[in-house]
């Protein structure tokens, strides 16, 4: 019910950088509420430059407990744009049911062309790394982490970013950290979360930090507005 927004920017352009996103948090928005999957873990670490160039870490893990979820999640998708950014997986793989770790091999990440790309040139730098996992099965969890930096920002000196966590999925533990030079300007605004708009500041350096959890997803409604204006 409530919505995280952290900007120095204008709200529309960290709306654009997240319907441009393939990720979990994306993807939650449509689905219905129920026990398909949770999300165990989500960390999510922006650290800000003073040129506004940023560097973004996320880590999921996500327990599959249906054949449905096996499909959704067999594949995940990470969009970025190639002339902006730089996209790294980190860690990816496989925990089955029973404890049993298997590593996504490096022939299963692989980067295509987005499906943007291909219907519009002014998307045409837009690519999509892909990370198959293995071994999946009601069950077994799929573990990654990615590395998103922002060497360009899309507006010159200007950050921005949004997290949302739909009300209809299921988080255990979900963290979000801001590090950014005290002497930028922050405009924050943050509902439905644990933690302050106000910074830890040590040294030169001011850091926010977020956590979220909900146990219990809410059932979908049909014709509801859509999930990030709700959500926290």
């Amino acid at each position: 019910m409530l919505l995280l927004v952290l900007f120095i920017c204008v709200p529309l352009l960290a709306q654009a950088q997240a319907e441009q996103r393939s990720a979990p948090t994306a993807a939650v928005a449509r689905t219905q509420a129920d026990t398909n999957y949770s999300f165990v873990r989500y960390r999510a670490d922006y650290e800000v430059r003073a040129d506004a160039s940023s560097v973004e870490t996320d880590e999921y893990e996500i327990l599959l407990n249906t054949k449905s979820a096996v499909e959704q999640f067999s594949q995940v998708r990470l969009s970025y744009s190639e002339k902006m950014e730089t996209l790294e997986v980190l860690q990816a793989y496989t925990v089955t049911a029973e404890g049993l770790r298997q590593d996504v091999a490096a022939d299963k990440i692989y980067t295509q062309e987005s499906y943007s790309s291909a219907s519009a040139a002014m998307y045409a730098d837009r690519k999509v790394k892909v990370v198959v996992f293995p071994n999946l099965a009601p069950g077994a969890r799929i573990v990654y982490r990615v590395r998103r930096a922002q060497n360009t920002p899309y507006f010159p000196g200007y950050f921005s970013l949004w997290e949302t966590f739909s009300v209809f999925a299921q988080y255990d533990d979900a963290v979000v950290t801001l590090v950014a030079p005290k002497s930028l300007p922050m405009h924050l605004s943050a509902r439905g979360l644990q933690g302050s708009n106000k910074p830890v500041v040590r040294g030169d350096q001011a850091r926010w930090e977020w956590r979220y959890q909900r146990t219990a997803p809410m059932k979908n409604q049909n014709w509801s507005a859509a999930t990030w204006e709700f959500s926290p």
